[in-house]
């Protein structure tokens, strides 16, 4: 296999060499695709107009995604080349309409060479997207799953676990991993619980977007006043402030005590 090469992809309809000597007027089909490509590895893996030249693909590194639109999918053929670093061209082959049968899939292709010999081979994955086939039946409520879903099991489902324990009375704390192994234990099916993103991009169960943040407030005198333990959810005493869960990494939230919006959560000043 070769380590860096270049790649270019053809598209095309298949074109008939012979002259037209009809008179028709009207335009002809195009016999090829305007395509772009993009490498899902790079950093900006966006979709661009492919080069002349192809671009540059490294083996057991980049992934390459090309995109194109199409009249006649049932006719259209892939035209594959690559070339050295030298821009020496190594060999070509052909994906035609036969080899992509399906929706979705992957496809095997040989490698041949000027000689006509097979010098490798490439897997591609292909999917073709479709518009709805007109006309479109109307949708109503004539046929449904009303009864349909009485003929089977129950599915039991934990909410965040096993239950809300702040708004209900769930014996376990909910979205913690006690929380889901107590409603696997009891015999639930499935868990749902809530999953958001720090600003380091860590994924953390919690089921707020935001964290509220209360803060002791300094006496005038620029003196810490002493809170009794009666006092601590005084509004009198606390400044409350709401910070977004994605403005915090995690090593920030390990230092707060996070409770729901409506609980607290004290940092020393």
């Amino acid at each position: 296999s070769f380590q860096r090469s270049g790649a270019q992809i053809n598209f095309s309809y298949g074109v008939d060499e012979e002259d037209d000597e009809d008179d028709n007027t009207a335009p002809p089909y195009p016999s090829h695709s305007s395509i772009s490509v993009a490498v899902l590895s790079d950093k900006n893996p966006k979709f661009k107009n492919q080069p002349d030249v192809g671009i540059t693909f490294n083996n057991n590194k980049d992934y390459i995604v090309y995109k194109t639109h199409s009249v006649a999918v049932e006719f259209l053929a892939f035209y594959i080349e690559i070339f050295s670093e030298e821009g020496k061209r190594i060999g070509a082959c052909y994906a035609l309409p036969s080899s992509l049968a399906d929706s979705c899939g992957q496809s095997q292709l040989p490698f041949i060479n000027s000689s006509g010999r097979p010098i490798g081979q490439i897997t591609v994955e292909y999917l073709f997207v479709r518009n709805l086939r007109r006309p479109i039946p109307t949708q109503n409520m004539e046929v449904s799953y009303s009864r349909h879903w009485k003929k089977r099991n129950t599915i039991e489902v934990g909410h965040r676990g096993a239950g809300n324990s702040f708004t209900k009375f769930a014996a376990a704390r909910e979205n913690t991993i006690y929380s889901l192994n107590t409603a696997a234990k009891n015999g639930a099916d499935y868990v749902e619980f809530d999953v958001q993103l720090t600003k380091d991009k860590v994924a953390i169960i919690y089921h707020d977007f935001h964290v509220l943040v209360s803060v002791a407030k300094r006496h005038p005198q620029g003196v810490p006043e002493v809170l009794h333990p009666a006092d601590m959810h005084s509004e009198k005493h606390i400044d409350y402030h709401e910070i977004p869960v994605k403005d915090l990494k995690l090593s920030q939230l390990k230092l707060l005590m996070v409770r729901l919006l409506n609980s607290f959560c004290v940092v020393s000043e």
